[in-house]
């Protein structure tokens, strides 16, 4: 697969913002249904992205997180189509493993998961510690439940997409509002001051100023009751803090970490850590970053990530808007000048990480790409072998 329609294939299922925690009730039944019909001990649904396999659901196997190099199916991805391996043990491409020599796995079959926009975005397969014969008839079966995936993925995706715009009418709805106090309160406050000159004087001036204040008390009553109002009681799985994504972050990424013997640290600033915000792709970008990080960190190295949230309503109680800064610091191989200008401009090359893990570039294009969806800024501090420091601001509601 060529570098390009790698990257696309990324974008496209980083479209999904899928959430890898929360997916295995959605499709467990169906994992179950698979392993039933190929009479396979093992069962999975599988999301592949620039550096790591998430098996999202799965019967027989129990590991989240599994680095990309290290599977089966990433080459039924990369593929785009169906493909079956009878003996993984003497395959020269799997035999190797460690999940094939620790396991004894025999028989392998894949369906990739395709978009509607054509890409391969993940897969469904079974795994069989013996040796056994998929018949033409349950090879459709399993096609049909990879298919009705698809269709639940895209579902989820318009749903997500409808909820987004929901929250943006809402969000503007209270703009509006917020603006619109202003300007009544200073309706009133000159009704005020012209009643003060003219206290006493003219009778008919006051019945027009007391007409206009019981007006806007009733706009200003309207207005408040908006700004106050809260959000539907049903939780939405997209509304997140810095406590929440911190948290999510770590228990993502930790195990990994453990995998590498890498030093994994994620910290909060604790001022505005309770505010709450649309999570959008942010937990897209900083993974991308730490996968980046950890790949090109070598044994006993440091991956570190910082969130701090800053008001930007100074004048104010309360801000309405916020700055999400992220950090992520490494002690890996670091890169040069040269290197860190073409990260900035879109135009870096896939690059082997300290495994052999190809990916670098791609994974790191990807943030630029989020990065300027959500009309941020990114800046880098690198030195070769010492490390480098990758530093993300946006703006928030």
């Amino acid at each position: 697969m060529s570098l390009e329609k790698e990257f696309k294939r990324l974008v496209n299922l980083s479209d999904f913002n899928l959430d890898y925690e929360a997916l295995e009730q959605e499709f467990i039944g169906l994992n179950r249904l698979a392993a039933e019909i190929a009479n396979s001990e093992i069962s999975q649904l599988n999301f592949i992205d620039n550096f790591i396999q998430w098996s999202v659901s799965q019967i027989g196997t129990e590991d989240l997180q599994t680095p990309r190099e290290e599977t089966i199916c990433t080459y039924t991805v990369e593929g785009g189509v169906p493909m079956e391996v009878k003996d993984l043990s003497k395959d020269s491409r799997f035999k190797d493993l460690e999940a094939i020599q620790a396991g004894g796995a025999k028989y392998y079959f894949g369906i990739p998961l395709i978009s509607k926009e054509g890409y391969s975005i993940g897969s469904l397969c079974v795994i069989s510690l013996k040796e056994i014969q998929l018949t033409d008839k349950r090879k459709e079966l399993l096609s049909i439940i990879a298919d009705q995936i698809v269709r639940r993925l895209e579902d989820m995706r318009e749903l997500a997409k409808l909820k987004t715009t929901k929250s943006e009418l809402e969000q503007s709805k209270r703009e509006v509002a917020h603006d619109l106090r202003g300007m009544i309160n200073g309706i009133t406050g000159l009704g005020d001051l012209i009643k003060m000159e003219n206290e006493g004087s003219n009778q008919e001036i006051e019945k027009y100023i007391k007409l206009l204040k019981g007006s806007t008390s009733s706009i200003i009553e309207y207005v408040e009751n908006i700004l106050s109002s809260k959000a539907e009681e049903n939780e939405d799985e997209n509304i997140t803090n810095l406590k929440k994504i911190a948290g999510k972050l770590e228990r993502l990424y930790l195990p990994l970490a453990i995998k590498k013997d890498l030093n994994f640290e994620v910290r909060f600033g604790e001022e505005n850590s309770g505010v709450e915000f649309e999570s959008k792709t942010i937990l897209q970008v900083v993974g991308n970053l730490v996968s980046n990080a950890m790949k090109f960190t070598p044994k006993e190295g440091d991956v570190a990530v910082r969130f701090d949230l800053i008001g930007n309503d100074e004048m104010e109680a309360e801000a309405t808007s916020y700055s999400l800064k992220i950090s992520v610091q490494d002690s890996g191989i670091g890169m040069d000048e040269k290197t860190v200008e073409s990260i900035l401009l879109g135009q870096t090359d896939s690059t082997e990480g300290t495994r052999g893990e190809e990916g670098y570039g791609l994974g790191l294009n990807l943030v630029k790409h989020h990065v300027n969806e959500l009309n941020g800024t990114i800046s880098i501090d690198s030195t070769p072998d010492e490390g480098t420091s990758f530093r993300v601001e946006f703006q928030i509601n």
